[in-house]
């Protein structure tokens, strides 16, 4: 059952990448990985399920390869390279997920997805900052928080150069050059000791805004017009229709973003949509989320 879950997934990401979310069809999904549609439906209830399993997958994916690289007896410095060599190859392996964010930009304006986002972020910064002082100890932890930030950006430059134009850098010795490179610089920085930017006061405050409080009501609007959206796609109606109305769910959003949105426009722009029944729970719950009846 796992293996006919991870062909869904895997067919899932490379139709994604390759179409888009609202393009591809959970019918072509199943076309290619050659099972019914009916038996996606009895592992995903729905293609944002499926979207949403496929980052949790990647996650869990690279969080193994991560737990496998550390529980070496090498020593520290040799076990930091092979973690930097481990990121990078198995970011590789995965190429449609990559394309895949590029792509669907419409995972910003999912509070789940977008916490997994943070939370990977964050797991990755653990991953460097428990390395660093296992190869330079207590000495580096003034500058802890800032190295392990070079380190990252690092790595995921070297990785979508690698993504994209994969001739260009000889893939054996990337991790071995970003040690070297690193080890020069963190070097200078216990030296030199010069001010730093971050410190843990400020990676606790970034922990407490993304992943210690609930997504706030500006999130919440914005995975409800992705999904006004979606089903507008599917609905019987005009194409000049449709592309009135994919226009007002965009001036909300863009409206949203301000400052003080304009809440009597939203509520107009909401009105064009009387006549779709199935807008209404949307709209009703953007009207709650935003006080528009207040």
């Amino acid at each position: 059952m796992a293996d006919k879950r991870t062909a869904i997934i895997n067919a899932a990401m490379a139709l994604f990448s390759e179409k888009g979310f609202h393009a591809t069809s959970m019918q072509e999904v199943a076309d290619l990985c050659r099972v019914s549609k009916g038996t996606i439906y009895t592992y995903f209830s729905s293609k944002n399920e499926l979207l949403y399993s496929i980052f949790d997958y990647y996650f869990e994916s690279i969080k193994a390869r991560m737990e496998l690289a550390k529980r070496t007896d090498l020593p520290p410095k040799e076990k930091f390279t092979n973690l930097i060599d481990a990121l990078i190859r198995e970011g590789l392996k995965y190429k449609g997920f990559f394309k895949m964010m590029h792509r669907e930009l419409m995972v910003a304006f999912r509070s789940d997805i977008h916490r997994l986002l943070i939370e990977m972020q964050m797991e990755t910064n653990d991953w460097f900052r428990s390395m660093l002082i296992e190869v330079y100890g207590e000495e580096v932890r003034p500058c802890l928080h800032d190295a392990a930030l070079i380190l990252e950006s690092i790595v995921n430059g070297y990785l979508r150069i690698l993504m994209f134009e994969k001739e260009l850098v000889n893939i054996d010795y990337i991790a071995g050059f970003i040690t070297e490179r690193m080890d020069d610089m963190i070097r200078a920085m216990i030296a030199k000791k010069p001010r730093t930017l971050l410190n843990e006061e400020a990676m606790e405050r970034v922990r407490a805004r993304y992943l210690g409080k609930k997504a706030p009501e500006k999130t919440a609007v914005r995975e409800l017009l992705n999904d006004m959206k979606a089903v507008l796609k599917e609905t019987d109606i005009s194409r000049e229709k449709r592309e009135e109305l994919e226009h007002s769910l965009e001036f909300i959003a863009q409206e949203i973003e301000k400052d003080e949105p304009k809440k009597f426009l939203i509520k107009g722009v909401l009105s064009n949509f009387d006549g779709l029944p199935e807008m209404n729970r949307y709209r009703e719950e953007i009207a709650r989320l935003l006080e528009l009846n207040g």
